[in-house]
């Protein structure tokens, strides 16, 4: 499993709207383009949702002449209309120009300040690739900051889209949001990701999917810090080919690590699982696994893992599920140190179970998963010795 990043922002969403077009402007005429005074944009329920003394804003509503309408400070007039050449700061620290339609007043310093519901279109430079992308926002505004509900949409030269729904609080995401995005490649994809941002930062739960044009289906269901899987949740991975897993347990910086369990389910039939300790995104430490193969045969271990492979002390165990002749084996067992899955070092052991009730056991030493030295005996179903011999390395 690759280390799993959850993109922290989306580089279009509005952080501010700065430097607005201003009275010096001489291409546009206060930098207003198509000016159009209108009626209040707000209803009463704005503000009293809004604002903690909505009666502070009564006199300058109350005192709008013909179609002007006075701003929440009775000096400023608002209108709806296009700027022109504003500046925007993004969440990832671009900056570029921008237009703006929608609400908005002219300050005391003759800037152009948002403020209701707009809408944004603009280009910046993306820093991966150095390439143009195309950005849109459309919500609403609050002195020149996005506040309360919003949507934004990025168009990356390559064709791959990246989209957000949700809240805003002065610029940031804040609250209820959905991310979504679309790739393109060999197996083209679509990637959403629901969460209750704070303050622009991705923390907390969430859940992100995964949908590819093959019909592959993944989805993490749990908890995320600054962008990454990290703290408990599920994973799971749906193939279009059969192929099923599930994990459940801990993650740390976009990794499985801590105690989890993982099962599987193979399009051969074959099915496993694995409960214990993670690190890296590899079974690491101690755990158990246990698998049931497509012909009915068991294998389990117990013991120390290292990289996803039986490394330290441990046992494992092969039960076979047909047999008949005498000298057939039912079962075998490993015990001792094991090295990238293999018997390996001195006082380790096989013990072979056989149809008739005989048993084989081989103790000494391995390299390689191979016998170099120590007895070999051949015991009844009482554990009687029947036969001995010794081998020497070499």
């Amino acid at each position: 499993m690759k280390k799993i990043w959850i993109s922290a922002v989306l580089a279009c969403l509005v952080l501010s709207l700065s430097a607005c077009g201003s009275t010096d402007d001489k291409n546009n005429t206060n930098g207003k383009m198509d000016i159009n005074i209108v009626d209040k944009p707000y209803d009463d329920d704005y503000y009293e949702n809004n604002y903690d003394d909505p009666d502070e804003y009564e006199d300058g509503y109350d005192n709008y002449e013909e179609d002007e309408i006075i701003h929440d400070d009775p000096d400023y007039i608002m209108y709806n209309g296009e700027i022109g050449s504003l500046t925007m700061t993004m969440l990832q620290g671009y900056e570029c120009t921008c237009d703006y339609t929608g609400y908005y007043y002219e300050d005391a310093d003759g800037n152009l300040i948002p403020h209701g519901y707009g809408e944004i279109t603009g280009t910046y430079l993306y820093s991966k690739g150095s390439k143009n992308c195309y950005f849109s926002y459309s919500g609403n505004f609050d002195q020149g900051e996005a506040n309360g509900e919003g949507q934004s949409l990025e168009t990356f030269e390559d064709g791959h889209t990246r989209t957000y729904d949700g809240s805003y609080t002065n610029g940031n995401f804040d609250g209820s949001g959905l991310i979504t995005a679309n790739y393109f490649g060999d197996n083209p994809y679509t990637m959403t990701l629901a969460l209750v941002f704070t303050d622009g930062h991705i923390n907390g739960d969430a859940v992100k999917t995964w949908t590819y044009e093959n019909g592959d289906y993944f989805e993490y269901n749990g908890t995320v810090k600054e962008g990454y899987l990290d703290g408990y949740g599920t994973y799971t991975k749906t193939y279009a080919d059969g192929n099923y897993y599930y994990y459940t347990g801990e993650f740390k910086d976009g990794n499985r690590s801590g105690n989890g369990t993982q099962t599987g389910d193979l399009k051969d039939g074959t099915s496993y699982k694995y409960e214990g300790e993670f690190a890296d995104d590899k079974y690491n430490g101690h755990g158990t696994f246990d698998k049931v193969y497509s012909n009915g045969d068991i294998e389990g271990y117990e013991g120390e893992f290292k990289d996803g492979k039986y490394s330290g002390a441990g046992t494992r165990t092969i039960t076979y599920a047909e047999y008949s002749e005498p000298d057939d084996l039912v079962q075998m067992v490993y015990a001792g140190t094991f090295e990238d899955g293999k018997l390996n070092g001195v006082d380790c052991s096989r013990y072979l179970y056989f149809y008739d009730g005989t048993i084989g056991l081989a103790e000494g030493i391995y390299e390689g998963g191979t016998f170099v030295s120590g007895t070999e005996y051949l015991f009844d179903e009482d554990w009687n010795v029947l036969n001995s011999n010794s081998k020497a390395a070499g």
